[in-house]
């Protein structure tokens, strides 16, 4: 199997980086991950959302009230996106970290 590089990634998703944003805004979690996280999760559990793309998962989280949530992702578009997201949130901490510092880009809400 061949290598996926990080700049065919970033580039795919790129221009569909708004597209799920608005998904991101306008849908909630899926009735499979409902079912997972209520099973497994507790409001107090520290969450490590990695491939977190615009956030969908992990917004939807904070609203339902957990409030330790770590997500992880390496397409800038997406993060900008996230972050563009994230100022209707104000118990967050948002913390981009530069690619050529760690393997991965991050946000935080708390």
């Amino acid at each position: 199997m061949d290598k996926i590089e990080k700049g065919f990634i970033n580039n795919s998703l790129h221009e569909a980086a708004s597209l799920y944003a608005d998904a991101t805004k306008n849908f909630d979690l899926w009735q499979s991950e409902k079912y997972a996280f209520e099973k497994y999760l507790y409001q107090d559990d520290t969450i490590l959302d990695i491939g977190c793309g615009t956030g969908r998962s992990t917004f939807a989280l904070y609203k339902k009230g957990f409030q330790s949530i770590t997500g992880f992702d390496i397409t800038p578009a997406m993060l900008h996106e996230t972050e563009k997201i994230s100022y209707e949130y104000n118990r967050y901490t948002l913390y981009p970290w530069r690619c050529n510092e760690t393997p991965f880009q991050q946000f935080i809400i708390r």
